[in-house]
């Protein structure tokens, strides 16, 4: 698990919502690949700066993807562990 994946990973299990934060996370990421795509474009060059702004965009969605999984994973597992223990143990 790579750093970043960490740190995302443990921003979702201290008792953040995962849905609102995965979404400023996304946001954040978008505003970065901006910033990189513009900066640069000014000093590589118009395509270069575009490319190297989408390769930005992909990896931080790629990584946020990544954390979105595991978490959607947990909440699958807790609500099966629940249903679970729900059924096991009511009395007919």
């Amino acid at each position: 698990m790579s750093a970043f994946e960490y740190m995302l990973n443990g921003l979702l299990s201290q008792g953040h919502q995962s849905f609102e934060t995965l979404l400023v996370l996304l946001v954040v990421a978008v505003a970065i690949a901006f910033a990189i795509n513009i900066v640069a474009s000014v000093v590589l060059g118009r395509l270069l700066g575009s490319l190297l702004g989408n390769l930005a965009l992909f990896a931080m969605l790629y990584f946020i993807g990544r954390v979105a999984t595991i978490e959607a994973t947990k909440m699958f597992n807790r609500a099966f562990y629940v249903l679970n223990y729900t059924l096991n143990n009511v009395r007919y």
